[in-house]
């Protein structure tokens, strides 16, 4: 039962988690695209225009006048370009930074009916654990009455089964309280799924 119902939680998150990546993905993945293009086809113009910059500095620090008067020329042959390029990269990534925020907007409502899942986890974890420190436990409660019994000894016999049956009682509330837990997600799933964007 617990098992069943966890199986069913893991493979309801994934499918959450994948619809929430899909969030303006199409848009997102283009402005991307696009963004990265743009960078590319102005790379070797603002290296260029960054190199002179780099010489025109190095030129001054030497005292050599002339070189420097025409780097700085060359600069500013490029400057009208370089600032379009700029402009046009800020646009781009500017674009791509207003879609990213809005998708985050978008799942923010389902994002936050999943945020007491990873606590719950820690509980359901701690919770099975629990449960096979007291099997371990109980196994040995069992081989001890096994063991009793063999020797004809009714009162280690009676008292290993009565150890046996109190932890087989403390697994089965553990069971109970692990299988609350479960539900619990459950229900974030089920809140979350409501929340997803269209």
């Amino acid at each position: 039962r617990n098992q069943a119902l966890r199986k069913q939680n893991i493979s309801d998150l994934a499918a959450i988690k994948a619809r929430l990546e899909l969030t303006d993905q199409a848009l997102l993945s283009r402005l991307k695209s696009e963004a990265a293009a743009v960078q590319k086809k102005h790379a070797v113009l603002l290296e260029q225009y960054s190199a002179l910059g780099k010489q025109a500095t190095a030129a001054r620090k030497a005292g050599n006048l002339k070189s420097v008067t025409a780097l700085d020329l060359q600069r500013n042959k490029l400057k009208s370009a370089v600032t379009a390029a700029r402009a046009e990269i800020k646009s781009k990534n500017t674009a791509l930074t207003v879609v990213k925020a809005a998708a985050a907007a978008r799942n923010k409502p389902a994002k936050d009916a999943l945020s007491p899942i990873a606590g719950l986890r820690k509980q359901v974890t701690a919770g099975n654990k629990q449960v096979s420190e007291i099997q371990t436990v109980c196994s040995e409660a069992d081989k001890s009455y096994k063991a009793a019994v063999k020797a004809g000894d009714a009162v280690t016999a009676a008292a290993a089964m009565k150890l046996s049956c109190t932890k087989m009682g403390d697994i089965r509330t553990w069971l109970t309280q692990i299988y609350s837990l479960e539900q619990k997600i459950s229900a974030a799933l089920r809140l979350a799924e409501t929340k997803l964007p269209n």
